[in-house]
């Protein structure tokens, strides 16, 4: 569970980070503010996502061997733990 930037109680849980965006905030179970996940730790993990397979497709057709693209998958999960699932969240407050 990751805590919430306005209560600090441990409210979102790794699906809803995830889904966390700039452009949809999602509201505490506690206090009912608002929180997201700013969208550079989301261009990062995608960036190194890329590169990580981009170096496994190259390792592939260099090694001969198709089984070199599994790398993909642990890329994929290291970026998103890196880089999201450990991102803090910031606070929003609507503006009326």
């Amino acid at each position: 569970m990751h805590r919430c930037p306005h209560c600090r109680q441990s409210t979102f849980s790794d699906l809803h980070k995830l889904t966390l965006l700039w452009l949809q905030p999602r509201s505490c179970s506690v206090c009912h503010k608002a929180a997201y996940l700013p969208v550079r730790n989301v261009i990062v993990a995608l960036i190194v996502w890329t590169a990580l397979t981009w170096v496994f497709i190259g390792t592939a057709f260099y090694m001969h061997n198709i089984f070199f693209m599994l790398g993909t998958i642990p890329a994929a999960l290291l970026a998103v733990d890196k880089w999201i699932r450990k991102a803090p969240l910031i606070g929003y407050e609507y503006k009326h």
